[in-house]
């Protein structure tokens, strides 16, 4: 039961969303010759930094989570893990998720990582989400830079 908790508070389909470009972009870029331990370690990669970014998006909305139908059940907002745990597994995940790009696929892939986690986590989560109107504007842009190589 633990285990499902811990996989809900990273928002999977969000991660696989993101996926979909990854591979898209993986794939037009290997022009038909796959490296099999890259595209594994930049699919394994990109999927930890993005739960990472989403459990700290969870933790940074769950005041908010709390008045809303849809959010009101998220796993922080009924307290089936703590703030404080979720935050020692989002920085696991994100640091996880860092190396495995750096050192699995390339430092090219860890940047691109760190910034569309900075947008997510950084400039969506922590500000546009309550203070603008573009807050889902500026939120996708994270996974659209990535997609698009912009």
């Amino acid at each position: 039961m633990m285990f499902k908790q811990y996989l809900q508070v990273t928002k999977p389909g969000i991660i696989f969303g993101n996926l979909i470009s990854v591979i898209g972009g993986f794939l037009l870029a290997s022009k038909g010759s796959i490296d099999y331990p890259l595209f594994i370690y930049t699919l394994v990669g990109v999927s930890l930094v993005v739960a990472s970014g989403c459990v700290f998006n969870n933790y940074i909305d769950r005041d908010i989570d709390r008045k809303m139908e849809r959010t009101k059940n998220r796993v922080l907002v009924k307290g089936l893990i703590s703030p404080g745990v979720s935050l020692v597994y989002a920085t696991l995940l994100g640091i996880a998720g860092f190396m495995l790009l750096w050192f699995g696929a390339n430092p090219l892939a860890c940047w691109l990582g760190v910034m569309g986690f900075v947008v997510y986590v950084g400039v969506y989560s922590l500000y546009m989400k309550r203070h603008s109107v573009y807050g889902t504007l500026i939120g996708s842009l994270s996974g659209a830079a990535a997609a698009t190589n912009r």
